[in-house]
């Protein structure tokens, strides 16, 4: 069930021209968390885009490896050949007059 949020300043004040809504959802695959994170490395433009700029830097290597550690460790599949991740979705909408 999502659940509405009421966007804030630093203060805590809200404004009444935005909001959140926080949906949960359980991505899951018959791949492999490694497998899932290549798909994600080879066809999610997020993901790409963060393998490109650690490319730059010269730590592509490093991303890989803490985003399949992240991947294995958030896997909540009784079978070590499948993904099944908790996540939450976050919409926000902004009125714009």
């Amino acid at each position: 069930m999502a659940a509405a949020q009421k966007s804030g300043t630093a203060e805590g004040e809200g404004r009444p021209d935005q909001f959140g809504l926080t949906t949960p959802f359980i991505f899951e695959s018959t791949s492999t968390p490694a497998q899932v994170l290549e798909a994600f490395r080879n066809f999610y433009g997020p993901t790409m885009n963060a393998f490109e700029a650690a490319a730059n830097a010269g730590r592509a290597d490093d991303l890989h490896r803490e985003l399949e550690t992240l991947f294995v460790s958030q896997n909540q599949s009784a079978n070590p050949a499948t993904t099944t991740i908790p996540a939450t979705y976050l919409q926000v909408a902004v009125a714009v007059s």
